[in-house]
């Protein structure tokens, strides 16, 4: 660790007097979608498991996170890991709900943990956190004690780890190398219907749409129910997606460059074109609002022709559609190309920073030995037991691999139920242990075609994947966030046609000399900092 690094964070003096505030800092923590792993570690360059980190002095460490159905407080899983590793765990589970305020009083009252959780995103507050000296740097300490976390990193992985400000990485978390999540699909049901070929092109799409949006598709006798495409509003970098911009919903790199979208050339043809097809009926009428369950009602309406969204929602939708039309299917195609031919869908991000070391366990001396607890669960051996469970008991070796026993290859609830695939720690998720569950235990032949396009929606995107650039939360953006906002507001405004160009064009450039350009200007310094690194 550098000297510098290392003064100031034994320097720091945790008391009742260090509060923080924490109330503008949410955090989301539960999984919205069975999210996609990674691939079988045994296909990366395997680091060993040392002695030292099996039978080792014993070790005891507390550890604050969030907890959510299906997982349990305490598993057999759980108790074989703290028995491989000769460590004890004091586990402080809490719910999301109360995480926030919760960790705020404990920073409050110098009651620190010696690590803290944010489940499957960052720790509330995390920024002040890092500034008041409360967490760790662990940068100089991957190579050396985390050897076989450290084996799945790539370049743009320590773009997302790395802290915009002082160039540390503070956090690590749940490692997942297999990009599917998202796909397209289309009510093929509908096309057969309307006597409509697979649309291929851009204007073979919006033909297809205008049909939709034209004819009774749907067949119960009203011609204006029909929905032709939606994505919900959070996902509208989908939308981004056509027009050639590889977005994280709201930067995309472009030549090196990191530039805000509104920023990117092909931005207008996007927003015009939007703007047509929300007037030809294409587009839900109260898109902006169109989110999450709403979303989900839609789907599963018999009123939606097309989307792009979850893959799994491609089963979810078919299955509940069916209720109203036994003919009703969503087939997963690949991305629709935009205009001028762009097809791109964001791959689901690899590494995330979620689990953070603080200065209570430096203090304690503790921190080396944490970071190689965890290590070990990044082994292979810590993953086959954090994705398949005991031997004997969640899984059989067959053909010289490790293959769940039902129940816990039924259903995902169930498996996490029983302490496998624990995401309120950080593991690495593979994705055969995914796909025996999301299989069922049975062949793609076996599957219902309901599972089949599910599957589809899962394999077909793979030369269309981008990786997402980093969210950078610059200081200007922190203070500036709602300006970002603001711009969505002007765009859907636009989209819907309640605004004229020019009225977008001048509350666009308002919004630039209110503060958005800071937010632009730090972003594109702070990407290019890291990026140096």
């Amino acid at each position: 660790m550098r000297k510098k690094t290392v003064a100031r964070m034994m320097s720091a003096v945790i008391t009742g007097s260090m509060i923080i505030s924490l109330a503008a800092c949410g955090s989301s923590s539960a999984p919205a979608a069975e999210s996609a792993p990674v691939e079988s570690a045994a296909a990366s360059t395997e680091a060993e498991t040392t002695e030292e980190t099996t039978n080792a002095e014993p070790l005891e460490f507390s550890y604050y996170g969030p907890i959510w159905k299906p997982y349990q407080e305490s598993t057999p899983i759980f108790d074989e890991l703290m028995k491989r590793t000769n460590t004890t765990i004091d586990f402080e589970w809490v719910s999301n709900d109360a995480l926030e305020t919760q960790l705020a009083s404990k920073v409050a009252s110098g009651d620190l943990p010696d690590v803290i959780s944010g489940g499957t995103s960052a720790a509330p507050g995390i920024q002040d956190l890092i500034k008041q000296g409360v967490i760790v740097p662990i940068t100089d300490y991957l190579e050396k004690d985390m050897p076989n976390y450290v084996r799945f990193l790539e370049g743009n992985d320590y773009l997302t780890l790395t802290n915009y400000e002082d160039g540390e990485i503070y956090g690590f978390g749940l490692v997942m190398d297999v990009p599917p999540a998202f796909s397209t699909a289309i009510r093929t049901d509908w096309l057969e219907k309307l006597n409509l070929e697979m649309p291929k092109t851009w204007e073979d799409w919006v033909t297809v749409w205008k049909a939709f949006a034209k004819e009774d598709a749907n067949g119960n006798g009203d011609p204006n129910d029909e929905v032709p495409f939606a994505v919900s509003h959070q996902f509208f970098k989908f939308v981004l997606n056509m027009f050639g911009m590889q977005s994280n919903g709201e930067f995309s790199v472009v030549d090196g460059e990191y530039l805000y979208d509104p920023e990117n050339p092909n931005y207008e043809k996007f927003l015009d074109s939007m703007r047509e097809l929300y007037a030809e009926g294409i587009l839900p009428k109260e898109f902006v609002t169109l989110e999450g369950a709403d979303f989900n009602t839609l789907g599963a309406s018999n009123t939606l022709g097309s989307y792009v969204g979850y893959a799994e929602y491609s089963k979810n939708y078919t299955i509940s559609c069916r209720e109203l039309d036994e003919d009703a299917f969503y087939q997963c195609v690949i991305p629709i190309p935009g205009p001028d031919g762009a097809q791109n869908i964001p791959a689901r991000a690899k590494v995330s920073s979620t689990t953070y070391i603080t200065v209570k366990a430096l203090q304690e001396g503790k921190l080396e030995r944490i970071l190689q607890f965890f290590d070990y669960v990044y082994s292979d051996e810590g993953i086959e037991l954090t994705n398949y469970g005991i031997e004997g008991t969640n899984f059989e070796m067959v053909d010289n691999k490790p293959t769940l026993v039902p129940p816990y290859n039924e259903s995902f609830a169930v498996a996490r139920e029983n302490g496998l695939i624990p995401s309120t720690i950080p593991f690495c998720f593979t994705e055969d242990v995914y796909m025996q569950i999301l299989m069922g235990g049975v062949t793609y032949d076996e599957l219902e075609d309901s599972g089949q396009t599910f599957i589809d929606g899962m394999t077909i995107n793979e030369p269309y994947y981008y990786d997402e650039p980093p969210v950078i939360q610059t200081e200007a953006y922190a203070d500036h966030f709602d300006l970002l906002e603001q711009q969505v507001a002007l765009r859907d405004k636009y989209i819907m046609g309640q605004i004229s160009k020019d009225d977008y064009n001048s509350g666009y450039e308002k919004l630039k000399q209110g503060g958005l350009n800071n937010v632009i200007e730090q972003s594109k310094e702070a990407y290019q900092k890291i990026s140096a690194q």
